[in-house]
């Protein structure tokens, strides 16, 4: 009998004592969201918000930044000594980035918005010359902070860009304009070619920062026997000069390279001046022909890239864009020379949905400064950026390379449009929680898949929201993860859907309390068995 009371009250103690353990469990209360505040500060760079205040980034390196005011903007600057390719590339779990590149005169070169990772920039720019350089990040739309990004500067030292340049393919000489070329790597030779029509007088000089160049000129590439000239340093301290007085109509080829081949010229420039009296008295107009006159249509807002290849006998001293967006007031912008008779320059922002009419104009090297219009009749040129009527804001994020950020605890107003689209949305946990995606709508049926950092498929679902839309919950460890939304059947459109995340914390135990009922059960014991004794 005695021992049937002991079992009894050790087992009324053993209840206790798990009643007591199981009401030391914390839980967080559904639909009170433990939201994840996202509050960027300046970073170590600040202030760098315009050129004057760029900060130096190191070559191959990478900096941690942030975006820590919607209208704040990242400026930094390098320095090339030499010819190369760069890689100008930013990163981040959150946020969208855009990217420019400028030279050291403030002119731009490139721009970019989403050819990085995620909504992430990225400028791929091939045989930049030697100089100083400028990189601008900004958040697109400048409505959003962004906590932390990466900046990353890559580069590789490499050849000038007419590499290779032997006989097989000389580069092109055009009359009164310098090009700007390397000797690289050592014992690089580059060879030119240019053509005359009539009996002229023929200058050509080289110069640079530092460096010793030789210099021939040949009637046959690569012919030693039909050398007509040669310098070594006829324009001190170490470059070359050569003077052909009237010269013959004809091609003549041009070679270069460093006294002795011992020796790398990081940057040298080429001159070749030529005059007669058809250039001293050119009434010819600049040929000017557009090229890829409906230029890629930008998503809104970015800038364009416009191009034309320009030529005269005399060469061209200055080449224009002049432009109209939705026939507005006529702009102006200069062109920059790039290679082979190409001029460029960039006009925007532009968007979806504006309609572009330009023209350019030159002028010649000549005396008489001729100028032409494309075409010489005053025809413009003309392009409608495509519009994107029927798309989301999120839009291009039909892939993973181009997911959208999806913060936590928020929801996007979204579409599935055109017929077979997709939206790739990606979010981040810092600690393990349960996450809840929520897909609501009026019309139409939706289906979404859970992805890890991976890209490995973790959970599916279909009709498990409300009607006929999708809904998710699961348990998630720390790191990335991305859900892709489609109509079930890629058959079709949703006009109107909401994306919701939603993340709670998972119950967890607290310590102290487990540790202090824990605690109670020798008391309890003792107590049994001083009742036992008795």
């Amino acid at each position: 009998m005695i021992k049937n009371k002991q079992l009894f009250g050790l087992t009324i103690i053993f209840l206790i004592s798990v009643l007591v353990f199981y009401s030391s469990i914390s839980y967080s209360t559904p639909g009170s969201p433990n939201p994840t505040n996202l509050n960027a500060s300046p970073d170590i760079y600040e202030d760098d918000d315009d050129f004057s205040t760029a900060k130096d980034i190191v070559i191959n390196t990478i900096q941690n930044r942030s975006i820590s005011s919607a209208d704040d903007i990242d400026f930094a600057k390098f320095v090339l000594d030499t010819f190369a390719n760069v890689e100008i590339e930013t990163n981040g779990t959150y946020g969208d980035t855009r990217l420019w590149l400028y030279t050291e005169i403030e002119t731009q070169l490139f721009s970019d918005d989403d050819n990085g990772r995620n909504l992430c920039s990225q400028i791929i720019a091939d045989h930049l010359p030697p100089g100083l350089y400028y990189i601008k990040v900004d958040e697109f739309g400048n409505d959003e902070e962004i906590v932390n990004y990466t900046l990353s500067l890559t580069v590789t030292d490499v050849g000038d860009f007419f590499e290779p340049d032997d006989c097989s393919s000389p580069a092109v000489l055009t009359p009164n304009l310098a090009i700007r070329r390397s000797i690289y790597p050592v014992a690089d030779i580059d060879y030119f070619d240019f053509t005359i029509i009539e009996e002229s007088n023929i200058t050509l000089t080289t110069s640079g920062p530092s460096g010793d160049t030789e210099m021939w000129v040949y009637t046959e590439c690569g012919n030693p026997a039909s050398e007509i000239a040669y310098d070594d340093d006829g324009n001190p301290p170490g470059f070359s000069q050569i003077i052909l007085n009237n010269s013959a109509p004809g091609t003549y080829y041009v070679l270069v390279n460093d006294y002795q081949d011992n020796s790398e010229i990081l940057d040298y420039t080429l001159y070749l001046d030529i005059s007669n009296n058809s250039t001293q008295n050119d009434i010819t107009s600049p040929t000017i022909s557009g090229i890829d006159t409906v230029p890629s249509n930008p998503i809104s807002p970015e800038d364009i890239t416009i191009v034309a290849q320009i030529t005269d006998i005399s060469g061209i001293s200055e080449a224009y864009l002049y432009y109209s967006i939705n026939s507005g007031p006529l702009n102006q912008t200069r062109m920059l020379y790039a290679v082979y008779n190409m001029y460029f320059a960039s006009i925007g922002p532009i968007d979806v949905g504006d309609y572009v009419t330009y023209y350019f104009t030159a002028t010649d090297a000549s005396l008489n400064f001729n100028l032409a219009v494309k075409d010489n009749g005053g025809l413009n040129y003309s392009f409608i950026v495509a519009p994107t009527d029927g798309l989301d804001i999120y839009e291009k994020d039909n892939s993973l390379s181009r997911s959208s950020i999806l913060l936590l605890n928020s929801t996007q107003v979204r579409k599935i449009n055109p017929i077979g689209d997709k939206d790739f949305a990606s979010f981040h946990l810092n600690e393990e929680q349960l996450v809840e995606v929520v897909i609501d709508g009026i019309i139409g049926d939706s289906y979404i898949v859970l992805y890890d950092e991976n890209f490995t498929e973790i959970i599916a679902d279909d009709n498990s929201g409300t009607g006929e839309f999708s809904r998710l919950e699961i348990e998630l460890e720390s790191g990335d993860y991305t859900v892709v939304v489609s109509a079930n059947g890629n058959d079709h459109i949703i006009p109107s859907y909401t994306l919701t995340l939603m993340a709670y914390d998972i119950p967890i135990v607290s310590e102290f309390t487990y540790e202090w009922s824990l605690s109670l059960l020798p008391l309890f014991v003792i107590i049994i068995y001083k009742k036992k004794k008795k």
